[in-house]
């Protein structure tokens, strides 16, 4: 059974085509498994065999300090989960309504 090396979830595409590259290159066997439909489960690489995983978290670490020297001090971009967000602000609408509706009856 494989482990879990990266967590794809909220990592940028070219971070995790960068990660995945870099373990080929390693020669470390891995499979990839993808976000779930709704963004509800994380998606995450993981190494075929238990045995390669700190080999495999030496490799990504080494990946993820050239990543952030490349990077610099930018500015983060963060991912907005919109199948979560717009049923929580419709839902908020709603609240706000009734109780306006409520506060003017």
């Amino acid at each position: 059974m494989g482990k879990r090396v990266f967590n794809t979830e909220f990592a940028p595409a070219d971070e995790v085509e960068g990660v995945k590259e870099a373990l080929e290159r390693a020669g470390i066997p891995f499979y990839e498994i993808n976000n779930s439909k709704l963004w509800l489960g994380g998606g995450s690489l993981c190494v075929t065999d238990p045995s390669d995983h700190d080999r495999a978290r030496g490799v990504i670490e080494q990946f993820q300090h050239r990543w952030r020297q490349r990077a610099g001090d930018g500015q983060i971009q963060h991912r907005v989960n919109w199948v979560v967000a717009v049923p929580l602000l419709v839902l908020f609408g709603v609240f706000i309504a009734a109780t306006i509706h409520s506060i003017i009856s």
